[in-house]
């Protein structure tokens, strides 16, 4: 067995996500476990340091084990959840700070600042007139001959 393995001690049927254990530095967590950690821990950096492995090695372990990363998004997706019912539940009583951040990061194409909106419609703007003068006229030739003026 290697140091990082997942071993399932549920039957071939549909299990929970949740259930099964995995085997990390010679330590046995359970998924519910490790979906816990993730979740207390809010980043994968802070994560792989609670499990005593590398960034790297967990990003391995979650792209080789699908259960094992189930629970860490689960356990993530948690948290987020928690903390988006606090944001609007202050939102609801009037914090305008509350608001702004939650319609600038929730629903930011509706209602984001106005000056960046500005900025990307006036780069869209310039975006469509590039692209119009690139497929409308033909490049100019360089000559070396003089341009004769009509009189």
């Amino acid at each position: 067995m290697t140091e990082e393995s997942l071993t399932l001690n549920t039957p071939e049927t549909e299990v929970s996500p949740l259930e099964g254990e995995i085997t990390i530095k010679k330590r046995v967590y359970s998924l519910a476990e490790i979906c816990k950690m993730a979740g207390v821990m809010k980043t994968h950096k802070r994560l792989s340091v609670a499990l005593g492995v590398t960034p790297e090695t967990l990003s391995r372990l979650l792209k080789e084990n699908p259960r094992l990363d189930v629970a860490v998004s689960l356990g993530d997706d948690l948290v987020n959840g928690k903390v988006i019912q606090t944001l609007a539940d202050i939102a609801e009583k009037g914090d305008i700070g509350a608001i702004k951040y939650w319609l600038n990061n929730r629903v930011l194409n509706e209602w984001a600042d106005r000056s960046k909106q500005e900025i990307e419609a006036k780069i869209s703007t310039l975006d469509k007139l590039v692209d119009t003068l690139e497929n409308t006229y033909e490049p100019i030739k360089e000559s070396t001959e003089p341009i004769e003026q009509k009189s």
